[in-house]
């Protein structure tokens, strides 16, 4: 591993702040920042700014011009080789270029891809040094590494809750929990997924937007509503309201005057196959949204959809938003219901807890299901 500057770092950490920007929209492709250096001196920055559009390292170099020749280049991952794409390969752009030097934090981990851009970039005699702060690099894109490497989303389970661990009280009230300040730091989140899904059983409790609001937003996120009798009311919010797309997801069949309604309204509906249960099966949901460019998932909803995604070892991150407030009651709602663990022992391990201050709540975040990361 090579031995980095402060200056290199410093260049790089750029380069993470250009990716970031791009975080949420440019799935199915990751989100990369670039940056270009020469004689020390700051020459471009940008990032990746949606899928077919011009990859960063393509950006960094059309608003350099001439002077990128004999530049450094700075991105957050291996440049691309492939010729398969919408976009030319970032390899043969930077080769013409003429950069001497790439800065890359971290290797594409696609087995197709890997590597394979560093040895081109090399046999044209451009140095490259990798593994530039990598760990932020990794964090970005943990999405896009879960769809290479396990074919599936990265799915984050929200809750905000009490004290005592309730999300709802026994009458079902739960507006509002958290305060002001988390509930933006909320749609934020919702901002930086390309999902948030929820369960039929949330909107007839809550009857949900699930839009992203109160903060400056560059997209909306696609609603999912898990339905698995298809069985939401043409009223519901998150069908009459229209700044979001609805992907109504069952598993029974739809009466068709319902169907050309909901799809009449601008929605979606998707048949997915039953599980064991005789409910939807979560795994081939995920699947599906996979194949129409999902990266990543924000989950919220109550204890049964989680519990069900957590049974199935769905789940990559939990985010808790804990008030300080105390509800009580044994009918109050938890976060997880189902039948949960009977030992123990067998409970699920959250690995890498993280706590924060959001205004008077405490913010948890934990990773769960994380050997895939391990590349």
């Amino acid at each position: 591993m090579p031995v980095f500057t402060d200056m290199q770092k410093k260049w790089m950490l750029m380069a993470l702040e250009e990716a970031r920007k791009g975080v949420g929209l440019t799935s199915p492709n990751p989100a990369v920042g670039a940056v270009l250096v020469k004689n020390n001196r700051l020459i471009a920055r940008s990032y990746h700014k949606y899928p077919g559009g011009l990859h960063a390292e393509a950006n960094a170099i059309s608003l350099a011009g001439p002077g990128a020749r004999g530049s450094d280049l700075y991105v957050t991952l291996e440049p691309c080789s492939s010729t398969d794409k919408r976009t030319p390969p970032c390899t043969e752009a930077i080769i013409k270029t003429g950069i001497k030097r790439v800065f890359s934090a971290i290797t594409d981990p696609n087995p197709v891809h890997c590597g394979r851009g560093y040895r081109k970039l090399r046999k044209k005699n451009v140095s490259v040094f990798d593994g530039l702060l990598s760990e932020q690099a990794r964090e970005i894109n943990l999405p896009f590494f879960k769809r290479v490497i396990e074919k599936l989303p990265f799915v984050t389970l929200k809750f905000a809750q009490s004290l005592d661990g309730k999300i709802a009280t026994r009458t079902g009230d739960s507006k509002w929990i958290s305060s002001v300040p988390s509930r933006r730091m909320a749609h934020v989140l919702r901002s930086r997924n390309d999902a948030v899904m929820t369960g039929i059983n949330t909107v007839f409790a809550d009857n949900p937007f699930l839009t992203v609001r109160h903060i400056e937003s560059k997209k909306q996120t696609l609603r999912i509503i898990v339905d698995s009798r298809y069985k939401i009311p043409l009223t519901a919010n998150v069908l009459r309201n229209n700044d979001a797309k609805t992907l109504v997801a069952g598993s029974s069949n739809l009466d068709r005057k319902k169907e050309r309604k909901i799809i009449s309204m601008g929605h979606e509906i998707v048949k997915i196959k039953k599980d064991k249960t005789g409910l939807i099966d979560m795994k081939a949901l995920l699947k599906y949204l996979l194949d129409i460019g999902i990266n990543s998932v924000l989950v919220e909803s109550g204890g049964t959809l989680a519990s069900s995604l957590l049974e199935k070892n769905l789940v990559d991150r939990v985010i808790y938003i804990i008030a300080p407030v105390l509800i009580g009651g044994h009918d109050a709602i938890t976060s997880f219901e189902g039948k949960g663990i009977g030992n123990v022992s067998d409970a699920v391990k959250v690995e890498g807890v993280n706590i924060k201050r959001c205004g008077p709540d405490f913010i948890l975040t934990g990773e769960l299901n994380s050997d895939w990361r391990k590349f």
